[in-house]
């Protein structure tokens, strides 16, 4: 009787511990992203690009000028997690460090973006906001 019981505890504590581990997100650019979508789908990755938060239009792109001459194609479509989205409205309108989650088929509203990054866990800003 003892044998299986903790047999279920180290189990159970393994599980919980393999669930604490983060991944570590793999540094790529957003050219690659864009370039290379399905070698990055479903990973977590760290991006550096320009913000630009609106509504149905919460984007990263490679450039500044992306952004004010909407050139959904040269950016992804973000998603923040909720504790996340204090920074991310701090670092509206700058060049950005993201980390999240990307995704080639999830192209944004309306299917305009190059594919997406969501579960948004990191912006910060370079330099600080």
């Amino acid at each position: 009787m003892r044998k299986p019981l903790r047999f279920a505890v180290a189990l159970l504590a393994l599980s919980i511990a393999s669930c604490q581990r983060t991944e570590a997100p793999v540094r790529v650019s957003l050219i690659s992203l864009i370039a290379n979508p399905q070698q990055y789908t479903g990973k977590r990755v760290q991006v550096a690009g320009f913000v630009h938060l609106e509504f149905e239009g919460n984007a990263i792109y490679l450039h500044q000028d992306d952004a004010v001459h909407p050139l959904y194609k040269n950016g992804l479509w973000v998603e923040f997690e909720a504790s996340v989205i204090p920074d991310a409205k701090r670092c509206n309108d700058h060049y950005v460090i993201v980390t999240g989650i990307f995704n080639a088929k999830d192209q944004g509203h309306m299917g305009l973006w190059s594919g997406s990054i969501t579960n948004i866990s990191r912006i910060y800003a370079r330099p600080a906001c």
